[in-house]
C-alpha cells in the first residue's frame, strides 16, 4: 500500500472497517472547502514535527546522511515520522493556554449570550463574527420553545 491510491485498496477498506471506521472522500474540486486549515494547531504541531526532525538530523551526522542518502528505508522514515508526530502532538497539547486560544479562534468556546464572539477568528471572515443572531434569526429561542 505505498501507492497515493492506498485509501481506495479492498486491503485498506477491509481493515478500517473492522476497527469500526468508515473510509470517506470529498468530491473533486473542493479541497479549499473541507481542507483543514494550516494555521493555529496545525501550524503548531508542524512546527513542533519540523524541530523534532531537525533535532535527529543534528544527533549526528550518519542520521543526517541517512535522510539525505535515502538510506532509510520508506517503512524507517514512517516509524521515525510517528515517533516525531506523537512527540509534537504531546508537547503541543501541554501548552493550554495556546490550545485555548486556537479553540476560541476556530469558534468552539462559543457562549449563548455572545460573549468573547469578538475572540472568534474565522479563516476567511471579515470584520466581527456573530454566532447568535448572524442572520438575524435568534434560533435559540426555537429551540428552548420546542
Amino acid at each position: 500500500m505505498d501507492h497515493l491510491d492506498a485509501q481506495e485498496q479492498a486491503a485498506y477498506k477491509k481493515i478500517i472497517r473492522e476497527g469500526n471506521g468508515l473510509v470517506t472522500h470529498p468530491p473533486e474540486g473542493c479541497t479549499e472547502q473541507c481542507a483543514g486549515v494550516d494555521r493555529g494547531y496545525g501550524k503548531h504541531v508542524k512546527h513542533e514535527f519540523g524541530n523534532m526532525q531537525d533535532d535527529w538530523c543534528e544527533e549526528n551526522e550518519e542520521n543526517y546522511q541517512w535522510r539525505e542518502e535515502g538510506r532509510l528505508s520508506a517503512s524507517d522514515r514512517r516509524i521515525l515520522a510517528s515517533h516525531w508526530l506523537a512527540k509534537a502532538v504531546k508537547k503541543v497539547n501541554e501548552n493550554l493556554a495556546a490550545l485555548e486560544k486556537y479553540l476560541g479562534h476556530a469558534g468552539l468556546l462559543m457562549t449563548a449570550d455572545g460573549s468573547d464572539d469578538e475572540l472568534i477568528k474565522l479563516e476567511g471572515h471579515v470584520g466581527k463574527y456573530e454566532f447568535m443572531h448572524a442572520d438575524g434569526d435568534d434560533w435559540m429561542s426555537r429551540v428552548h420553545a420546542a
